[in-house]
């Protein structure tokens, strides 16, 4: 595992943790939308791989610390 990854799914967590299950299944919801439009503009970022499930608002990490 990255030392990074584990960074960026702690403050996952808090994120989920602060702002509650509702909210953080509202803010993955706009996440995806996102990254979804990126990759149909053509982008090369993976933002619905890294961001939206990734370790920042993956369900395994968010929804859980709510």
């Amino acid at each position: 595992m990255d030392s990074m990854n584990l960074v960026f799914s702690v403050c996952g967590g808090m994120i989920g943790a602060i702002l509650g299950p509702i909210t953080t299944f509202i803010i993955v919801g706009f996440a995806g939308l996102a990254g979804a439009i990126a990759t149909i503009s053509g982008s090369s970022f993976d933002w619905i791989g890294i961001v939206a499930l990734g370790p920042i608002f993956g369900p395994r990490v968010a929804f859980v610390g709510g």
